[in-house]
């Protein structure tokens, strides 16, 4: 009877692991220095064994602690080397969260001017938040808004602030 209890126990263990590793296939590892923080996230391979490195991001913070800058890079398996993809860029003024957005240009060793931009403003006084999207325009180098919307905000926590 003990035996068949540790048996059972055994292959319920195994179970759950199969299906956290199915429901979670990217395992994190992060590194706090001086400048920020550094996450590698891993994926797991076709097998669950093995991790396999994906992105990096270096995060900087301003000296309220909140977040500055998230530089993303992508490993590429080639040449085994982080290559720089994106790097966004958080803005704080009263109650307005700017996030700006440039993209990596390989050639140039260099990113991008900023191309994308998203606000999100806080109401106080309506309880709520007006997220905005914008884009430039390629010919006239003017912000396009691309998306708005507007909704509560009792139990939110906007990713700038995280």
């Amino acid at each position: 009877m003990k035996t068949l209890k540790i048996t059972i126990a055994l292959i319920a263990s195994v179970i759950c692991n199969l299906m956290l590793s199915a429901a979670h296939p990217f395992v994190y590892n992060t590194e706090s220095h001086e400048a920020g923080i550094t996450q590698t996230v891993y994926k797991t391979d076709e097998t669950g064994k093995y991790l396999i490195p994906y992105l990096k991001y270096n995060i900087s913070y301003d000296e309220q602690n909140r977040m500055e800058q998230k530089e993303v890079l992508r490993w590429e398996s080639k040449s085994g080397m982080w290559i720089n993809h994106h790097l966004l860029s958080f803005l704080y003024e009263n109650d307005t969260y700017s996030i700006v957005s440039a993209d990596w240009h390989t050639e140039e060793n260099r990113y991008n001017p900023i191309s994308l931009k998203t606000l999100y403003t806080l109401d106080r006084e309506t309880q709520t938040c007006r997220y905005e999207s914008f884009r430039i325009d390629k010919d006239t180098q003017e912000w396009e808004l691309t998306g708005r919307n507007e909704f509560g905000t009792e139990n939110i926590s906007l990713y700038a602030q995280n």
